[in-house]
């Protein structure tokens, strides 16, 4: 495996001690949202973007404490999940446990805790992909990791999204945090450049305030001031793509 450059190196360090530090924060919040009505309906699209069947294997890139890991267990598909911090997987193993479901747990980072040679129908890089130190690294290592057909999910800030507040700081001397401002359309053009091709996307909820009646976007109509104006205000924006055929 290939080894990471000293900057890398430095990135997930700074990450795993931020993240470290957030693990009751997190725990607390993800338990309150997966009992919330709104997943469950996004748990249903997205096993249907993704095109899962039980028993099919999907990778939880970046699984935070668990929720989506166990939640994904317990409708019946073969889930490994990796985080960067052990104390989230703990939290993790603590969740399934309960719940009465199987998951394979893994601690690193999220694409390279990946094994040679493993194949997975789906993966799940839920909020991650902006706190990865090489993102070019982390798609190709999904790429390789899907089974023919597969699937990738990814989700990433919207580029108003509240959970960007800080990122300013980042033109400052001295700034730590690892995270990087991208946004939607950026991994859209990243994931193409590299071959992928996208076959849906849809908001996570957007921001107090907009309605976005009038800013309806289907991609078949291909209205560009539309999905851009939703990527913008959205809290969240999921995108699925498809491998690269080779």
């Amino acid at each position: 495996m290939r080894q990471h450059s000293p900057e890398s190196s430095g990135w997930l360090d700074r990450a795993r001690a931020n993240w470290s530090e957030r693990v009751e924060w997190w725990d607390e919040m993800s338990e309150r949202n997966a009992t919330a009505p709104d997943r469950l309906l996004d748990l249903d699209r997205t096993a249907s973007a993704l095109r899962l069947q039980p028993g099919d294997r999907i990778f939880d890139a970046g699984c935070g404490s668990g929720q989506f890991a166990v939640a994904f267990a317990e409708r019946g598909y073969v889930v490994t999940a990796s985080d960067l911090v052990p104390e989230m997987v703990e939290r993790g193993r603590r969740h399934a446990a309960e719940s009465g479901v199987d998951v394979t747990w893994r601690i690193g980072d999220l694409s390279e805790t990946i094994e040679r040679g493993e194949r997975f129908d789906a993966i799940h890089a839920r909020m991650t992909l902006q706190f990865v130190p090489d993102l070019v690294r982390a798609l190709q290592r999904f790429e390789r990791a899907l089974a023919p057909g597969g699937r990738l999910y990814t989700g990433v800030p919207g580029a108003c999204s509240p959970i960007y507040d800080a990122t300013w700081r980042r033109h400052l001397p001295g700034w730590s945090d690892s995270i990087t401002y991208l946004t939607p359309w950026d991994l859209e053009r990243v994931l193409e450049h590299l071959g992928w091709s996208i076959v849906d996307e849809w908001s996570g909820g957007y921001l107090e305030g907009f309605d976005n009646a009038g800013w309806e976007f289907t991609r078949d109509r291909g209205d560009l001031v539309a999905l851009r104006t939703r990527q913008t205000l959205a809290f969240t924006w999921t995108i699925i793509a498809e491998r690269p055929e080779k």
